[in-house]
Formats: C-alpha cells, structure tokens, sequence
C-alpha cells in the first residue's frame, strides 16, 4: 500500500485514500470474477511457530513475516509464488491467477475434482520445499 500512495504522491492518506488503494490493488492481482471462474484467495496464510519461520527466513530472506499470538505467520502467495513458482501455472482446466499465485482459476472446463487434485498439488509442493502444511481458505460444499 506504501507503494500505491508514493507513487501516488499521497503523504497523509485519508479514508477515502486507504479505500482507492485497497481497490486498486485487488483490482490489479485478482481476476474479475465475472468473466472468470475462481473462488478468490484459496489458501490461509500458514501460522507457524517461530523456531520455523526463522528457518525459512534465512533461506528466503524476501519471506513476508508477521507475528501472530505468540507464533508468526507467512505469505501464502510469497510460498506459492516466490518458493514453489505457481503464479501463472496451469494444469490441465485448472491454474493460479497469472498476478497472485494464491487465487485458483477454471477456464471454464474444470471440475471440482480437477480443483481439488490441483488444490493438493500445490499443499504437497509447498510442503515439499517448506515443510509448511497449508490449509484451504475456501470451503467446499
């Protein structure tokens, strides 16, 4: 948000500013959900204890970190982006957003078994390169 409000040449942002800037950016990393088919932010963002973040902090000194009740928690989308290379990728009917790897989309074709074969994939990758279990944000029904 700093960024939008340098770049926008605002010192002191109002409300109104705050709102603009929050819009603006979602409306620059996710797709629009008229024209294509996706439930948003598919995974939480991990909560893990210190010890760990600490570890990963060292390998991937960019990993976004933010405390969390006596724990840390971590990008999802830095893990899914940055870590494990998922912006943009795709498989089959199903992919990641191509500007935030943490949004799922189907081109229209997939079904929820493809989303969710998809969903497990990219558990497994993180998990794999992280050792960080991710959890689905979205509920399926």
């Amino acid at each position: 948000m700093q960024e939008y409000f340098s770049k926008n040449k605002i010192v002191a942002p109002s409300l109104k500013n705050i709102r603009e800037a929050i819009i603006a950016i979602r409306t620059k990393k996710l797709p629009d959900v008229s024209l294509v088919g996706t439930a948003g932010s598919f995974f939480k963002n991990p909560v893990v204890a210190k010890r760990k973040a600490e570890v990963l902090k060292k390998e991937y000194p960019d990993l976004p970190i933010f405390p969390s009740q006596g724990k840390v928690k971590l990008s999802a989308a830095f893990i899914l982006d940055k870590i494990c290379g998922f912006k943009g990728y795709k498989k089959g009917n199903i992919g990641t957003w191509a500007n935030q790897a943490l949004v799922l989309v189907n081109d229209g074709e997939g079904t929820t078994k493809e989303i969710l074969e998809f969903a497990e994939m990219m558990k497994k990758s993180v998990f794999e390169k992280t050792e960080v279990k991710l959890e689905m944000e979205v509920m399926v029904i």
